[in-house]
């Protein structure tokens, strides 16, 4: 009995020994989400939480401008009519679950508004589409907007219902197509956006908040609620196809048919009180009488689009207005101070002369290196004016 209860004694000590030298147990935390609102379910690409649903700060157009609004939340998706679909907010380690408060009410044809309350019921929709879904987490309301069709409005469109019609469609993403839509031709640019809804904006909140409803931007990645499209064809042959696609992991692109423009069929020149006669201050001031013409620079990065078109070491004189000039015509798409995108350069010398025609103005007496490039990817012009000291 000794004997068993001695060797009873050592296996229990060796068990000991062999549990102490076992590797303790790591427990892993859970990774939590970056903070942000979140969409997933099975009616949609995304049925768990994770950064591709990450849903973007909704775009509204306050007084003119377009701006993000802190409360509302925006995603383009398709989502089917059998399954179903939360919105969720990362708060630090808390998430809140968002859903339906009661059931959608139809505002109008294919646009719909809900109340949401945290917790409650899964969001779903009638029938299968591509939609524009946004959310208001401080008014406490949902919108849901199905998305048919695109329709180019502008300026620049000749054709009138100019359609870009769905042509496929599924959880991942769908594609527009549109065919012989006739564009204007000319000397001077035109512009263009890609609309869903027959406004710019839907207004909500007892129309006190305006969501966008277009896509702007450039054509090879357009933008919800981006700037204008600006196009230059110049061409008598100005009928053209344009396709739009989106991904729901990517957003959005468009091709067109469009001819590649080229700003070199321009010469670019500066014209106004601002200057000396052959740029020599010995001499009398221009009298909006002398075109200025910058040269192209043969350096240009014109593989990526960037043409400049240089004027070096020029004189300008203090208080005084100019303005760009299109091959030394008027009224063949002359730009003012807000006719280019961008102004660089001496800005605080540079400045609008406002008024009717919306000159470039100068304040004091300087020399500059003048630069003006034109972005045949974007479509974006700017003027930079680099002062020699």
């Amino acid at each position: 009995m000794k004997n068993i209860l001695k060797l009873s004694i050592i296996i229990f000590g060796l068990g000991l020994i062999f549990s102490s030298c076992e590797k303790p147990q790591e427990i892993y935390d859970q990774p939590m989400p970056e903070a942000g609102v979140y969409i997933s379910g099975s009616a949609i690409y995304l049925d768990s939480i994770n950064l591709d649903g990450l849903m973007d700060l909704g775009k509204i157009e306050k007084s003119g401008e377009i701006e993000t609004r802190d409360s509302l939340y925006q995603k383009f998706m398709y989502i089917t009519a059998s399954g179903d679909f939360t919105v969720n907010q990362q708060i630090e380690i808390e998430t809140i679950a968002y859903g339906l408060s009661g059931d959608w009410t139809e505002e109008e044809t294919g646009i719909w508004s809900a109340n949401i309350a945290e917790g409650g019921s899964k969001f779903k929709v009638a029938e299968d589409g591509f939609y524009l879904f946004t959310i208001d987490l401080n008014l406490s309301i949902a919108y849901l907007f199905k998305v048919e069709n695109w329709y180019l409005t502008g300026d620049a469109v000749v054709t009138e219902d100019a359609k870009i019609e769905l042509i496929t469609s599924d959880k991942s993403g769908c594609t527009w197509e549109g065919t012989g839509i006739e564009i204007l031709s000319g000397s001077s640019s035109s512009n263009m956006i890609f609309s869903f809804y027959n406004e710019k904006t839907y207004s909500i909140s007892g129309d006190s908040i305006n969501i966008v409803t277009y896509l702007g931007g450039a054509f090879p990645e357009p933008e919800f609620g981006g700037e204008n499209f600006v196009t230059y064809i110049d061409q008598d042959d100005n009928t053209f196809d344009f396709t739009m696609s989106y991904n729901f992991l990517t957003q959005f692109e468009s091709t067109n048919t469009m001819p590649a423009y080229n700003p070199r069929v321009h010469t670019y020149g500066l014209i106004g009180d601002a200057f000396y006669q052959d740029n020599n201050p010995d001499n009398a001031a221009t009298a909006w009488d002398i075109d200025f013409n910058l040269a192209f620079d043969e350096n240009s990065d014109t593989l990526n689009g960037i043409h400049n078109f240089v004027y070096p070491e020029m004189y300008f004189i203090g208080d005084k207005e100019f303005k760009i000039r299109l091959d030394e015509m008027w009224d063949n798409g002359e730009m003012g101070y807000s006719g280019v995108d961008n102004v660089t350069g001496d800005i605080a010398n540079i400045i609008s002369a406002g008024g009717q025609y919306g000159n470039f103005k100068t304040v004091g007496d300087a020399q500059y290196n003048v630069t003006f490039t034109f972005n045949t990817e974007t479509y974006k012009t700017t003027i930079d004016f680099s002062l020699i000291e």
